[in-house]
């Protein structure tokens, strides 16, 4: 999975951190990056979340979002 999100990318990018966690029909998953960037015209400040939904073993959608709490809610998960 990393490499179709890092793979498409003019340049490299700098990542401090990649957080996964499962969820019971998807995951959620987060790139923790050191400075702010622009995705789409939105400011993204230091990470970068994506709610993947899962159906028969296959990836179906990766939904992002710039904050956790819309992301978790998301992917069916509460913010611990």
């Amino acid at each position: 999975m990393l490499d179709i999100f890092l793979g498409r990318r003019d340049e490299p990018i700098e990542i401090d951190a990649l957080e996964l966690i499962g969820a019971e029909l998807g995951a959620l998953f987060a790139f923790h990056r050191p400075q702010s960037w622009d995705v789409a015209g939105v400011e993204i400040r230091g990470s970068m979340y994506h709610a993947v939904e899962v159906a028969d073993g296959r990836i179906t959608s990766i939904n992002d979002y710039a904050e956790r709490t819309e992301a978790l809610a998301a992917a069916g998960l509460g913010d611990d």
